[in-house]
């Protein structure tokens, strides 16, 4: 199986500080530790499946659990769909007196602009590296992945992009569904509809897989990737419209955590990415299972005791996700980087990622 690209960009819990007050934004403790923690898992597990299909992390494949772990690593989309279906749905709810005017409108746009400088950075710096390789490139290529359309107007010269693409839009079509939500004034209705936008990425794995199309090329289909945005939307929308209801599951918070973790575990312990049944309603179940673990985290938050140097560090990996997909794939294009498959030269991708990462985030993506 060929190298598989996923994309890593969720929203940020809170507005991006000034200078003045950089060490008070990373040193805050009333972040949600629980949600910080699955980003920066998600992001270290693309990582490190990369790092094992590229060869640039030869160790991983030396041990069959770090094997086997990395192989799954392109599930921690899910982990990004997930969490920011409840981000991006948590907010857009509890502003529903704004939704019914235009100051909503104007804010979501505005923060919707906020996210697109590191991208178009990491864009044109994609972009460039055929053109230094000598190919060519139009004017219309960029146009199409500036507008979020690669993956709809093949080919996607910016592969990673494909989870990008399906959270833009996503975030712009997600006022309009929360109107639609509330003019139907039917929790019942709403919850039907819900469902059966959860199963449409399973019935199109179905079909592409009817039309033989390749498991790589499947993954990186938005329309068959999306259902950890309605599980995260879903419970987001249970929390703000039906209290009651989802304090049951903060309830239940624990042995839903262990539940979902301990499914997960034997999900991908007896799976087979070539069987069907994977490939279908498992990658569905896994997004379920991640479900179960949101009640938890998402309630985890700092200790009083924990040592400040945690927090910040914590806190500074977590803002640093983003750009680290951005980056992770075109820093050693960029760097003159080989494939040498050494432990030394994946020491050295780690370390240009996260240097690059680090750069991009706060001279772009921060101020």
């Amino acid at each position: 199986m060929g190298v598989q690209a996923v994309a890593v960009r969720t929203v940020a819990t809170q507005p991006a500080p000034g200078r003045a007050g950089l060490f008070t934004y990373y040193a805050s403790r009333k972040r949600v530790l629980g949600l910080d923690l699955l980003r920066i898992s998600a992001a270290l597990s693309i990582l490190l499946y990369h790092g094992y299909y590229f060869g640039t992390l030869p160790v991983l494949a030396q041990n069959p659990v770090t094997a086997r772990i990395s192989t799954f690593g392109y599930l921690a989309v899910d982990l990004f769909f997930v969490l920011s279906g409840w981000l991006l749905a948590g907010q857009a709810l509890r502003m529903h007196v704004a939704l019914r005017d235009g100051s909503f409108a104007i804010f979501w746009l505005r923060r919707w602009l906020r996210t697109l400088p590191p991208y178009y950075f990491g864009l044109v710096a994609a972009l460039l590296v055929p053109v230094v390789a000598g190919s060519t490139l139009t004017f219309g290529d960029f146009i199409k992945h500036a507008l979020f359309l690669q993956t709809i107007q093949l080919p996607n010269l910016y592969p990673i992009s494909w989870s990008l693409v399906t959270e833009e839009w996503f975030y712009l079509a997600l006022p309009l569904v929360a109107i639609a939500g509330f003019r139907l004034r039917s929790w019942k209705l709403v919850t039907l509809l819900a469902a059966c936008l959860l199963v449409v990425p399973t019935l199109v794995r179905v079909n592409l897989l009817a039309e033989h199309q390749t498991w790589l090329a499947i993954l990186m289909t938005p329309q068959a990737r999306f259902e950890g945005l309605v599980i995260g939307a879903g419970l987001a929308a249970l929390a703000a419209g039906q209290p009651g209801r989802f304090t049951v599951l903060l309830r239940a918070r624990r042995p839903l955590f262990l539940a979902g973790a301990a499914g997960i575990i034997v999900l991908l312990a007896v799976s087979n990415q070539q069987n069907w049944w994977f490939e279908t309603a498992g990658l569905l179940v896994f997004a379920l299972l991640l479900g179960c673990l949101l009640p938890l985290l998402a309630t985890m938050r700092w200790p009083g005791w924990a040592p400040l140097g945690l927090v910040i560090g914590v806190t500074f990996l977590s803002d640093l996700t983003y750009p680290i997909y951005l980056v992770h794939t075109v820093v050693p294009k960029f760097a003159g980087l080989n494939h040498t498959s050494t432990f030394l030269y994946g020491a050295v991708w780690v370390l240009s990622v996260f240097a690059a990462a680090t750069a991009l985030h706060l001279s772009v993506e921060r101020p």
